[in-house]
């Protein structure tokens, strides 16, 4: 009975999480589009407000990710860190008007002291700017890792799988938040409304961490006692083999996120909206991420 019991909790977990995910992804991306919003205040220009966001954004998430994955490593498996990563996103979030109204004060005050030119002033926009940005966004970076970690001790025989599968559904929660956000949200319920909303889904994503936690002994299970050498793996590569594929990494995701700045400028002729094209562009830009993610993970194994 207790093996039966295990069983369905790991199944309950399994069938759970990528919900959870979704959602996570979903407010994450709402949180990205209020952030742009309100840069669009600050900066004056969409242009430049958008591409301080998709540079802090994800500058935040890989610092996070960096930082969190080499965290959790070194502590036992659990889906509390993901919980509460979810918790603090929100209660951070929550206070972001007030963020950049501050950042707004700093900026007007610091030009009045040193009399910056346009240049001098997009600079110290963005500086500030980032610094609000990057704290939200490296705690979002760090529940992939969390969940990883999770994941690899509660299936250790085809844990790429269900990570792979996590990241399609979290990205897919993304591009529906994008979308949600921009032509729903925003227009319905303003800039406040929509921070409630997606504050709404961080906090009810980590209660309902808590309850999953609370049914499965997530610090426990026997999987990671179990020896990693039951994983059949792949021969690791070489250093410089390593070197090149970061470097392919690193360079792939620069040419993808000026292709996005490029596309969001072309659509914006077509839609006459910035605000609009980049909502768009950012919605068909993730469905093609998550459909990517899980053809992937389905079809390509090795």
């Amino acid at each position: 009975p207790s093996r039966v019991a295990d069983t369905s909790r790991a199944s309950l977990t399994r069938r759970v999480l990528p919900i959870l995910f979704f959602s996570s992804g979903a407010s994450s991306l709402v949180f990205e589009t209020i952030f742009t919003r309100l840069l669009t205040y600050s900066f004056g220009n969409t242009a430049y407000a958008t591409s301080t966001v998709l540079a802090s954004f994800l500058g935040g998430l890989a610092l996070g990710a960096l930082i969190f994955g080499r965290w959790v490593d070194r502590r036992p498996p659990s889906l509390w860190i993901y919980g509460v990563l979810e918790l603090l996103i929100a209660a951070f979030c929550f206070f972001i008007p007030q963020f950049f109204g501050l950042l707004t004060q700093a900026y007007v005050a610091l030009h009045h002291q040193f009399q910056f030119g346009p240049a001098g002033l997009t600079a110290v926009r963005f500086g500030l700017a980032s610094l609000v940005i990057v704290v939200p966004t490296m705690l979002m970076g760090g529940t992939l890792p969390a969940l990883a970690r999770f994941v690899s001790a509660a299936h250790p025989q085809n844990f790429e799988l269900e990570v792979s599968r996590l990241y399609g559904w979290n990205t897919l929660g993304a591009a529906v938040g994008t979308l949600a956000s921009t032509y729903l949200l925003m227009p319905a319920w303003g800039v406040r409304g929509t921070l409630a909303i997606a504050c709404f889904i961080n906090v009810s994503v980590f209660l309902a961490v808590a309850a999953l936690a609370k049914k499965s002994r997530t610090a426990a299970i026997e999987t990671e006692e179990t020896s990693p050498r039951q994983i059949p793996a792949a021969q690791p590569p070489g250093r410089h083999v390593l070197a090149l594929l970061i470097g392919g990494a690193f360079l792939t995701g620069a040419v993808a996120l000026a292709y996005e700045v490029l596309w969001t400028h072309v659509l914006a002729f077509l839609i006459g909206n910035t605000v609009y094209a980049f909502g768009v562009m950012l919605f068909t830009f993730l469905c093609g991420l998550g459909i990517g993610a899980h053809l992937v993970a389905r079809r390509l194994r090795n």
